[in-house]
Formats: C-alpha cells, structure tokens, sequence
C-alpha cells in the first residue's frame, strides 16, 4: 500500500497492459483500491479529492502512524455488531 506522494518501482509496472481512461472535469473513477492506478498532475486551481471505502472484519483494527495523526474517526461500523469494540460508530 502507498500513501501520499509515493510511486512503484517502474520496473514493477506492467505498463503494457495499461488502459487508459481519460476523465472530463466532474467525472470520477471507481476501482479496487489495490488497482495501481494514476494521473498526471493536477493543474487546475481546483483540488483533487479521493473517497476511499473498505470492508474489513470487526477482528480488524485501525492503526495509528505516530507521524501522521489522523484528525478524524479512521474506521465506521457499516452493520451488525462489533464484539471487539475497535470501531468508533457502535450503530447496529
């Protein structure tokens, strides 16, 4: 998994069998997180946002990385019940 700013080894890519898919200004792609995807520079005055969503069992549990501290909940209970109490919203 990479984080902010990160890239892959260009010789780990398969580059050959890229697709590309262009996007208008307002479109959004949706894919598997661990799609290796990318996008040239953002050269607009606009920001570019991401929304990330995965489902994980509630035996799994969020990290903290000391030198990034998050400012907001990390994980959300979707549904059911969390019998290890590791994710912040106990809604059933």
């Amino acid at each position: 998994m990479l984080s902010v700013n990160q890239e892959i080894p260009e010789e780990l890519l398969q580059t050959d069998e890229a697709v590309f898919c262009p996007l208008l200004a307002g479109q959004m792609s949706i894919h598997d997180g661990l799609l290796v995807h990318a996008s040239d520079a953002n050269t607009s005055q606009r920001r570019r946002c991401g929304l990330v969503i995965r489902y994980v069992p509630t035996c799994a549990h969020p990290t903290q990385d000391p030198d990034r501290p998050r400012k907001f909940a990390a994980t959300m209970l979707a549904c059911g019940s969390d019998r290890f109490n590791h994710f912040s919203d106990k809604t059933t």
